[in-house]
């Protein structure tokens, strides 16, 4: 249910706001990246501090 939020979220945005964040997400180092989607999985799970 989460990601379908964060879906329309996505689709609401003006394609400037899309930009910005593709661009931020290329920024980011394949290990920043790593993190940002494990400390995404642990929230689902319910696990962790």
């Amino acid at each position: 249910a989460r990601v379908r939020k964060n879906f329309q979220r996505f689709r609401e945005m003006t394609p400037e706001q899309r930009q910005k964040l593709q661009q931020r997400w290329r920024q980011l180092t394949p290990e920043q990246r790593q993190k940002l989607l494990d400390r995404r999985r642990q929230q689902r799970k319910g696990t962790g501090p």
